[in-house]
């Protein structure tokens, strides 16, 4: 999408198209160029092999989005949103919304997001069993990104946090994985959810000294040995039995008065769980 005649195309637009790759490894829709009102809309990808990328977010792509109904089927790579020049020209596009990535026979991830400020939405993946579906920061630095009700299916970890780059701010919501992988491995944190249907996962930001990253999610399951994620548990009594809990560091909420013990907000410890309040 775009020209060498232009640095910043607007209002170029692709639609209600189909691309048969041939068996080869070549790309089959690369944004470098076209930005404001530039997008792409109900295209189906077929065929593609080898080190392609069906829809590459590359270099000056600011902007440009929403890219949505998008199918893509073959090995290589579903997605990219990268900038292979110098990994930061990119600051943000208005996200890909409606994705089918149904990948076999690669080692590598479905989706890369290497950038900032982005949104990938009602995503579904069908990949392999050693293969990762989303891999965020890999590349180039990724921070303030949304995703939104992701499925995947037959994948090691559906969604992959990097500790190669500076990621931070990631948002997740309505993460499911069916066939036995990882709902979300975070390396930054070295969490590990087992979830199939996981609520909310969010990574805030490394705090001062280097001391560790903010997070939450609505997770309690984690994988053996793994600290698992910090959540805020509610219910109408206090938790039971008192002395387990899963993340020290978790609160729980009592939210009925009569059937609190004296506490309504309880800290998971050492120890199991303690009212502060």
């Amino acid at each position: 999408m775009g020209t060498g005649l232009c640095t910043d195309c607007q209002n170029v637009v692709v639609e209600h198209l189909a691309l048969n790759g041939g068996g080869q490894g070549v790309n089959g829709i690369v944004n470098r160029n076209s930005q404001e009102l530039s997008y792409a809309n109900d295209i189906t990808m077929t065929n593609f092999t080898g080190t392609g990328t069906g829809l590459w977010l590359n270099t000056r792509s600011n902007n440009s989005g929403p890219y949505t109904n998008i199918h893509y089927s073959g090995t290589g790579k579903c997605v990219q949103i990268y900038d292979e020049s110098n990994g930061n020209l990119i600051t943000r596009t208005r996200g890909i919304h409606g994705l089918t990535c149904a990948i076999s026979g690669s080692s590598g991830a479905a989706i890369y997001l290497d950038a900032p400020d982005n949104s990938l939405e009602d995503v579904f993946i069908q990949g392999g069993s050693g293969q990762d579906g989303i891999v965020i920061g890999y590349q180039a630095a990724a921070y303030n990104n949304v995703l939104l009700n992701v499925t995947g299916s037959n994948l090691q970890n559906l969604v992959h946090i990097k500790s190669t780059n500076a990621v931070s701010d990631i948002t997740m919501m309505g993460i499911t994985e069916s066939g036995g992988g990882n709902s979300v491995y975070d390396e930054l944190t070295k969490t590990t959810l087992t979830d199939p249907n996981l609520g909310m996962y969010i990574l805030g930001e490394q705090l001062q000294g280097n001391i560790g990253y903010s997070r939450f999610t609505t997770s309690t399951n984690a994988n053996s040995g793994d600290a698992g994620g910090l959540t805020w548990l509610v219910g109408s009594y206090a938790p039971s039995p008192l002395n387990s809990c899963a993340t020290p560091g978790s609160l729980y909420s009592c939210t009925n008065g009569t059937h609190c013990t004296g506490d309504t907000l309880y800290q998971c410890t050492n120890t199991g769980w303690a009212g502060i309040r």
